[in-house]
């Protein structure tokens, strides 16, 4: 038995040292004082968590009536003061702005948090599908653009082609997510498309003119070594016509 395991005394089962209760028979593996003691600690450190996301949301409540007032005392102080009405009137459309997207925000990552409480990550999601599409076109290179969306394009047969857009916002999970797959673009990566395996290398570059970021990646097929590029963000490679 591992030296930082603890033995269930009523089935044998080898448990974590930190276990209160035995995982096969949820026998107790403490005495009834340090059961009683930790979960003391875990109600009241349950209780503070739900004390901060209350503090949170109140105060989120706060600035979202903040904005909504000052918005609409915006408009009507235009009315009694002409000579700063284009001031007032902007003052008043910035604020509603500022509230729309805050709320857009909130659907967003409720949305995301939803999904991976149900096991599922977006963004994953999205690269999945964009390179599963791009096995099935034949392509060889793939190009996402950052700007006010996000361009996917495909080199297929020498020539760029416009597959779909995704809303700008996707563009840093997802620039994040290659960072994390390819240990801040130090190593490969694999993924699969209708059953066949693929390994992506990874190459990163910046443009010092525009704030394009641009990540290149290799694609191999494992099974027969077949090779394209995959390309994504920004410039694309001197061999292919720009769109």
């Amino acid at each position: 038995m591992d030296s930082d395991s603890r033995c269930c005394p009523k089935c044998g089962e080898d448990n974590p040292e930190e276990a209160l209760l035995c995982w096969a028979c949820y026998t107790p593996l403490a005495s009834p004082e340090k059961l009683q003691n930790d979960g003391g600690a875990l109600r009241e450190d349950n209780a503070t968590k739900r004390l901060e996301i209350n503090i949170h949301q109140d105060a989120a409540d706060v600035l979202r009536l903040t904005l909504l007032v000052s918005s609409l005392l915006s408009w009507l102080a235009s009315g009694y003061v002409p000579r700063r009405r284009g001031v007032l009137i902007g003052t008043g459309i910035a604020c509603l702005v500022a509230l729309v997207g805050w709320f857009k925000w909130d659907e967003r990552v409720a949305a995301r948090q939803s999904a991976l409480a149900e096991g599922e990550d977006p963004t994953a999601r999205i690269l999945d599908t964009i390179l599963l599409y791009a096995v099935r076109d034949g392509a060889s290179q793939v190009r996402l653009r950052a700007g006010v969306r996000v361009w996917v394009h495909y080199l297929i047969d020498g020539e760029w082609h416009e597959q779909m857009h995704i809303p700008a916002y996707v563009w840093e999970p997802l620039s994040s997510l290659l960072i994390e797959k390819s240990d801040s673009w130090k190593q490969n990566f694999t993924f699969e498309a209708d059953g066949k395996p693929f390994e992506l290398w990874p190459e990163f570059t910046r443009e010092r003119d525009e704030p394009v970021e641009t990540v290149t990646l290799t694609l191999h097929t494992l099974e027969n070594h077949g090779a394209g590029r995959f390309v994504t963000s920004g410039a694309a490679p001197s061999s292919a016509p720009l769109l």
